[in-house]
């Protein structure tokens, strides 16, 4: 079998994942899950060729300037739910042995009108993204916020060796040393309204690094680039105390979610065992009805994940799942990459 970058592009490998009964679902959250479902009619073939030929005219735009400080933006070819946070976080994680690593997003969902270094996991002023990062690693790295993606890496870049920007891929005004695109490997490969892209690879330029993410167990040999796949690392539960996850084996849980891929999130509780016996599912980066809270079983412990505990009420009680990306190919490329953006 040929190996590529892209595995195979046009396949869709459906793959199962638990789901709750929904006490709630939101009109945002039904939208995400139209997003992603492979639409095949003619019309919708047709529509989305002028949508395909828009943002591939906004991807060609990207400048080949490079910045002064070695720049790695993380973006994808779709509308969200891909991974590019936790490839994020990886990316920075990994570097920070060989040096000072800054952390740039949006915002959004936040308050933030200009550029500004994150403090405290407070998401109504800095968004659910980069608060949840803040408390992950923001004793680390520094963590900058701002609409304006140039002005806020220009700021981050005179304290650190490297930058890497969550979000950007087709922001025309920003230099970057490197494109990371990151594939979400089970979702549909049409491009909208025919599925959750907005382009197609045959936009890209060739030079991009291609990560795919929610890479299927059994086909890793289809890739040439890096694959990962989400790993559950711990529980954190109500009172802080951090447990491992084979503890929610068997045991009845309730979801609260908000990501723009909910699969993920069902996937890994279901990996562990754990008895989804009811859900709340709002749209990415939306609040939590108050009223479909109060609506939800109080009987099985309620779990969310990282970056949705940002924007739920500090007086609930609920398990957070803290996951990790587990490398499954490309481990020599990637070190490969650290070493030329920080030389040990």
């Amino acid at each position: 079998m040929a190996r590529s970058a892209f595995g195979s592009w046009g396949a869709f490998l459906k793959t199962d994942a638990p789901e709750p009964v929904f006490v709630h679902r939101s009109m945002g959250a039904q939208v995400q899950r139209w997003l992603y479902n492979s639409r095949s009619s003619q019309l919708a073939q047709a529509l989305s060729v002028p949508v395909s030929a828009y943002f591939g005219r906004r991807l060609k735009r990207r400048p080949q300037r490079s910045p002064s400080v070695p720049t790695v933006v993380v973006g994808d070819l779709g509308f969200g739910g891909a991974g590019k946070t936790a490839v994020v976080a990886h990316l920075a994680e990994a570097l920070q042995g060989r040096g000072r690593v800054a952390i740039v997003g949006h915002g959004y969902g936040g308050r933030v009108r200009q550029a500004i270094r994150v403090s405290a996991p407070d998401a109504r002023e800095y968004g659910d993204e980069a608060a949840a990062l803040f408390r992950a690693m923001g004793r680390s790295c520094a963590i900058w916020v701002g609409p304006d993606r140039p002005s806020v890496c220009a700021l981050a870049g005179q304290d650190a060796d490297v930058v890497i920007v969550d979000r950007g891929l087709g922001d025309p005004r920003l230099p970057r040393t490197l494109d990371v695109v990151v594939v979400d490997h089970e979702a549909p490969k049409g491009v909208f309204p025919a599925g959750p892209y907005r382009t197609t690879p045959r936009e890209l330029t060739g030079r991009e690094w291609i990560w795919t993410h929610h890479l299927v167990p059994g086909h890793e040999a289809e890739f040439s680039g890096v694959g990962s796949r989400y790993r559950l690392r711990a529980v954190e539960l109500p009172g802080g105390q951090c447990v491992d996850p084979d503890w929610l084996d068997g045991r009845p849980v309730v979801s609260l979610c908000g990501l723009a891929n909910p699969r993920s999130f069902y996937r890994v509780l279901g990996a562990a065992g754990a008895r989804l016996v009811a859900g709340l599912e709002v749209g990415d980066h939306r609040a939590f009805p108050a009223r479909a809270l109060s609506r939800l079983p109080q009987d099985a412990l309620w779990v969310t994940t990282a970056k949705d505990r940002e924007r739920l009420p500090s007086n609930l009680h609920f398990a957070v799942l803290h996951v990790e990306l587990e490398l499954v190919c490309g481990h020599q490329r990637l070190e490969a990459l650290y070493e030329r953006l920080c030389p040990a």
